[in-house]
């Protein structure tokens, strides 16, 4: 269907999700959260193993466990205690097709009026505060361990 559009290009980020619940509140209440900055070196050795699939390849990729901090006061009594917990998000757009004649997939709904706009940020940079944007797919990370 797209082999005569033009050139394909597939736009991918990845960033280490750090999140931090205060400890009495439990793992699934997350109070603060940030992204690292990506590190491509980093990245590369955070893979551990890699396989082909029909449409393209499939990494494990390692993280940090999840481990307790401990905050203490004046007199080093423990003040506060946090589960940290580490993850990966991903986000990806594909182009297909010529300046004139562009194709971004993930597209908006057919009855949606919405169009591409190559210089409107919210469509040609990633947010990782967000899932569901339009033109950015939200690839789907199994964390186990």
């Amino acid at each position: 269907m797209f082999e005569n559009q033009g050139p394909l290009v597939v736009e991918s980020h990845l960033r280490m999700v750090e999140m931090r619940s205060p400890a009495n509140l439990g793992p699934g209440m997350v109070k603060l959260w940030r992204l690292f900055p990506l590190d491509i070196r980093g990245t590369r050795e955070s893979i551990l193993y890699s396989e082909p699939t029909d449409n393209g390849y499939l990494f494990y990729l390692e993280a940090p466990g999840v481990h307790m901090e401990e905050q203490k006061g004046l007199f080093g009594n423990v003040v506060s205690r946090e589960i940290v917990t580490y993850s990966w998000s991903a986000r990806v757009q594909i182009r297909i097709g010529k300046k004139d004649d562009l194709m971004v997939f993930p597209a908006p709904l057919p009855d949606s009026s919405l169009t591409y706009d190559k210089n409107n940020e919210e469509h040609t940079k990633p947010d990782f505060s967000e899932t569901d944007r339009v033109f950015w797919f939200d690839e789907k990370v199994v964390q186990r361990g």
